[in-house]
């Protein structure tokens, strides 16, 4: 019986000991730009369990590839820095005031760690709209159309519409397939 009970113990401390540099990991700091908010930008510090209701280090099981339905309200750009990966900022859009509670998208390709943040739409807790809130961000959501919004910020990073890849695809798509056909004649010929 006492051999047991050392046993255990000593599992039971290894499984501890292990774990304990597993809890330093987390959000080491978030930078919130948007409207209603300084021009510089809201600084979030310390590793806060509301910061992780923004999705940055979830399951990837737990984030969707199609938008949730409903309204969004203004877009907030985060910037998060992680414990376990300084030097690797993971950037996620914060829609705090969306209908049926906060939600946040990840774009995809973000080095995280040696490999990629889980990207996708992610449904937050209630909780992190209160957080928000007593950190500095509006108490109601600024009168911003959201269209707008994704609208300036998408003209600002310079990034072009759906179509107009699409129109790229499709003249590449055809460039290669004349190419292909006129090197298809010089080897018959």
């Amino acid at each position: 019986m006492t051999r047991r009970s050392i046993v255990a113990a000593a599992v039971l401390a290894s499984v501890v000991l292990l774990g304990a540099p597993a809890s330093a990991k987390g959000i080491g700091s978030a930078r919130f730009t948007g409207p209603g908010l300084p021009k510089g930008g809201l600084w979030i510090h310390g590793d806060h369990p509301q910061l992780g209701d923004l999705g940055v280090i979830t399951d990837p099981g737990d984030k969707s590839i199609k938008p949730f339905s409903g309204a969004t309200g203004p877009a907030y750009r985060a910037v998060v820095t992680l414990d376990f990966a300084p030097g690797q900022p993971v950037t996620v859009i914060v829609y705090p005031y969306a209908a049926g509670g906060p939600r946040t998208y990840t774009p995809v390709n973000q080095p995280l760690a040696g490999s990629f943040a889980p990207y996708g739409w992610y449904q937050s807790m209630p909780g992190l709209l209160t957080f928000l809130k007593k950190n500095g961000f509006p108490a109601h959501a600024p009168s911003v159309a959201a269209a707008a919004v994704g609208a300036t910020s998408s003209a600002s990073s310079g990034t072009w519409p759906v179509w107009a890849w699409i129109l790229l695809a499709v003249g590449i798509g055809g460039s290669l397939l004349l190419l292909a056909s006129r090197q298809r004649r010089r080897v018959v010929a």
